[in-house]
């Protein structure tokens, strides 16, 4: 395409009327120039003094440290890897098998290189819990009651789980390169949470660090919660399949019992008639032959044989009765754990609650009938098991942070000063050419 050629003194003509526009404006910049820049300082003025009613908003942050799972070495992991090389296992099948033995040998084992850690799943499981938004606000109600006053101004506003979910990140006990080097076992391997990040604003640095601490606490209440509730279902479950168990089986023998006792009393009968038959058998042999090829015990040998399977039947049924009478005792605190877990939210009352009541199993009225050696077989195994919840509650913790910080992070000062200069600026040299423009055209307009 050809170029339009311009005739030189057009051209000229533009050229001079850019420079005259131009100078118009440069005229206009130096006319109001006092109105641009007094403008430009009160705007930013103005912006900075706002800056100072807006309320301060600090930030605090921290890693909660989840102290349960399984003791994991990396180092061993890829071990596991070079292992698989080595073997070439054949199918699928003997992959898995293989796979599921050596990480169940190498989680078990342990290692210099540790860390503890939480199956993904379960984190899951657990996210679903202290992401509940009605929980969190009830929780620090419950923790205002309970007399905490660095609570008493903590006043969230909380609607959803996403609410409290962009305080949380997650943090894996591997990177991506180490899943790469761990190969096929990766996704095995990848599965683990060490903790989680938490951050938290408010309105002071100790507002924001309680924020955070009341974050990680009811995160750790939330955990244990789920696991007691688990474990109360599994146990009251458990204790009543234990105690139908022993029950069957106490029916059973008592059972064979009734029918030896009748047995017995026969084979006595049938003695007291045949005395001198009786005398006669003494010096026999224990076993007599008929014709057709059956052998019988002489009635003295199966009155012995009797006893002693009747004697071994009653210790059968005495151990049945006690591991009733444990599996019943059992089953009765773990109903009424239940009861208290239908009203209790959180783990603190309920583990507290639990407790107390493993004291009071050797002084419930309903117990004195069974032996003191039962009752405190009982209380230990409950003791061993609600310990364990409290030294799992004291393992989780902040072993880092929460911090506390004395610089806000908002309002942001010299950003909100900038962009008040430069909007300023424009919005005063926009008026200096709009009252420029009145002061020329208002005649104009007026007619």
């Amino acid at each position: 395409m050809e170029k339009q050629n311009v005739p030189s003194d057009e051209r000229d003509e533009r050229e001079k009327r850019d420079e005259l526009d131009l100078v118009q404006v440069v005229k206009v910049l130096l006319k109001r120039k006092w109105l641009i820049v007094a403008g430009t300082v009160l705007f930013t003025l103005a912006a900075g003094v706002l800056t100072l009613l807006l309320p301060r908003v600090y930030e605090s942050k921290g890693f909660f440290q989840l102290s349960q799972g399984t003791d994991v070495d990396i180092t061993d992991l890829k071990d596991i890897q070079d292992i698989f090389k080595e073997e070439k296992p054949g199918t699928m099948m003997d992959v898995t098998m293989m796979k599921d033995t050596l990480m169940n040998n190498i989680l078990s084992s342990s290692g210099p290189l540790m860390v503890k850690t939480v199956y993904l799943p379960d984190y899951k499981k657990y996210l679903s819990q202290f992401t509940n938004p009605r929980l969190f606000l009830q929780f620090i109600e419950m923790m205002k009651k309970s007399g905490d006053n660095d609570l008493k101004n903590l006043r969230p506003n909380v609607r959803t789980a996403d609410d409290i979910s962009q305080w949380i990140e997650p943090v894996y006990a591997y990177s991506k390169s180490d899943t790469k080097e761990l190969g096929q076992i990766a996704r095995d391997a990848e599965n683990f949470v060490v903790g989680v990040f938490v951050n938290g604003e408010g309105h002071s640095p100790q507002n924001a660090k309680t924020f955070v601490s009341t974050i990680g606490a009811f995160i750790k209440d939330s955990i244990i919660y789920g696991k007691l509730e688990n474990y109360i279902a599994s146990e009251l479950g458990r204790s009543q399949t234990e105690f139908n168990k022993y029950d069957n089986f106490i029916i059973n023998d008592e059972f064979k019992l009734k029918q030896l006792s009748e047995k017995r009393d026969d084979i006595r009968e049938i003695l007291k008639r045949y005395p001198a038959a009786q005398e006669s058998m003494k010096s026999r042999e224990l076993f007599s032959l008929e014709a057709n090829g059956h052998r019988f015990l002489s009635p003295l040998i199966q009155l012995v044989g009797i006893e002693s399977h009747m004697a071994d039947i009653n210790e059968d049924l005495s151990r049945s009765r006690r591991n009733k009478a444990v599996a019943g005792l059992k089953l009765q605190f773990f109903q009424k754990v239940k009861e208290i877990s239908a009203s209790e939210t959180f783990s603190g009352p309920l583990l507290d609650k639990s407790l107390e009541l493993i004291q009071t199993v050797s002084t419930d009225q309903a117990n004195q009938g069974l032996s003191d050696d039962i009752v405190r077989e009982v209380k230990n195994d409950l003791n061993v098991d609600f310990n364990n919840f409290v030294s799992f509650r004291e393992g989780m913790r902040f072993i880092s942070g929460p911090s506390l910080t004395e610089r806000p992070i908002h309002p942001r000062k010299a950003l909100i000063a900038s962009i008040a200069f430069v909007l300023g600026f424009f919005l005063f040299v926009f008026l200096a050419f709009f009252l420029e423009w009145w002061s020329k055209n208002k005649k104009m307009i007026v007619e």
